[in-house]
């Protein structure tokens, strides 16, 4: 009897089979061309400057190596830092350069450190402002020289130098942080803090630039909810490829799993979650910083620059998602349709399933008092931890989307807890999901 009823059921099945792939392969089809209607390009476009550019590679190169020699490691809130800090004022101080200072404390992991911001303001006709960033940290667990660790301050002293005697229109901001990439701290710090913060309209932050046989510079493009406009990267990567270097993006995927996660890193982070277009431009190889690279690319950020100060207004972000080196791109919401439509043929498949089973009431309880059983325990293990953790036997910090992948000193979310709590919480968890299952297993 068993047997005749499977025949049945596999006989229905396979009878319907042929529609629902049917169907499945339209849906499939109609995805595609979705995601190919939903390709936009960038509405407004940003010229590029033809203005001549006076980057001084030597005097960056020299830089460059003063700093790596003086402080060749400089960890975030370490004597160091802050020395290669009073080392970097003293050369504003040696131009004439007024500047502003501040301090502040954030906490990495367990650990209270004092970071120090460091701007230099040139203010313009346009109350516009552009945020030119540069990170003095060494990077810990990183491929890069000390050269190249220190190359971006130095380009970033010498972009001072030049915009100080050029005329600009719009306000211009370089700032010197005390990052290590953990989503631009002193970033956020300034966004939050400056009264020049709600006029930002651009943010350009680099860092490992300078080395010379280079074919491409990296970008970060992702943020916690939208990606770097599709203006912006079109900009960068025309001004780059006139200086024989292509941009390159995270792959499509990296992307989509960057969004869907909230889960990503670099300094773009800190102005993208707040609607700024943000770039992030960095090179991840070897060698060392020469004066010949640091000529390319110097050059290359100065003319970037430029071109945001042309006379036009700064484009706004349009909610972009995923973005294409040729600045095409994705919206949220183009993004969250095309979600849908790709859930569409499993449950498509799922429905037909139901269709000829004819599943019953009475079955369906029993799904789901099997699937109570095993969500139960895991929510009441959260909550036990999160009542553990309030009550002070654990250190808790409020999560915040602004996160890197480094695990060591993580600056937001949880961190390590005892073995204690550890261990009441596992007992706790074993104890209630042994009573749940008793009770509530359908077996």
């Amino acid at each position: 009897m068993q047997l005749t009823v499977r025949r049945r059921l596999a006989d229905r099945i396979w009878q319907w089979r042929k529609l629902t792939y049917a169907v499945s392969a339209a849906l499939v089809v109609a995805t595609a061309l979705t995601v190919f209607l939903s390709i936009t390009a960038p509405a407004a476009v940003v010229q590029i400057s033809t203005a001549p550019t006076f980057f001084e590679a030597g005097r960056a190169y020299r830089a460059t190596q003063d700093l790596v020699r003086d402080y060749p490691e400089r960890r975030m809130g370490s004597a160091a830092a802050e020395a290669a800090g009073v080392w970097y004022e003293q050369r504003l101080d040696d131009l004439q350069i007024p500047y502003q200072r501040e301090a502040f404390e954030v906490m990495l992991g367990n650990n209270r450190v004092t970071l120090r911001n460091i701007a230099v303001t040139f203010p313009g006709e346009s109350p516009e402002v552009i945020l030119v960033v540069a990170p003095r940290a060494t990077v810990s667990q990183s491929k890069l020289r000390p050269g190249a660790s220190a190359s971006g301050t130095a380009i970033l002293l010498d972009l001072i130098q030049v915009f100080a005697a050029r005329p600009h229109e719009k306000t211009l901001v370089f700032l010197s942080t005390e990052d290590e990439g953990y989503a631009g701290l002193g970033i956020s710090r300034y966004l939050e803090t400056d009264p020049l913060a709600e006029n930002v309209r651009a943010l350009l932050t680099f860092r490992g630039l300078g080395r010379e046989q280079r074919e491409e510079l990296q970008a970060g493009v992702s943020g916690t909810d939208t990606s770097t406009p599709g203006w912006y990267v079109q900009l960068a990567g025309s001004v780059l490829q006139r200086s024989g270097l292509r941009l390159q993006l995270p792959r499509l995927t990296r992307q989509v799993a960057d969004h869907a996660l909230r889960l990503t890193q670099g300094d773009q982070v800190a102005g993208l979650r707040r609607g700024i277009p943000s770039l992030r431009l960095y090179d991840s190889g070897g060698g060392e910083a020469t004066s010949a690279g640091l000529a390319t690319h110097g050059a290359a950020m100065e003319r970037i620059i430029l071109s945001l100060d042309g006379g036009t207004e700064i484009p706004t972000d349009p909610g972009t998602a995923l973005v294409l080196a040729s600045g095409r791109y994705l919206t949220g919401r183009a993004l969250a349709i095309l979600g849908v439509i790709m859930l569409l043929p499993g449950s498509l498949m799922a429905v037909t399933w139901l269709a000829v089973t004819r599943v019953r009431p009475d079955a369906w309880l029993r799904y789901l008092r099997n699937l109570t059983s095993f969500v139960l325990p895991l929510a009441a293990t959260g909550g036990a931890t999160w009542l553990v953790a309030r009550a002070g036997s654990c250190r808790f910090i409020p999560f915040k989307p602004l996160l890197t992948r480094r695990r060591p000193h993580h600056p937001t979310g949880w961190s390590p807890v005892s073995w204690r709590s550890s261990a009441w919480c596992s007992s706790s968890s074993a104890g209630i999901h042994w009573g749940i299952c008793a009770r509530v297993s359908p077996w």
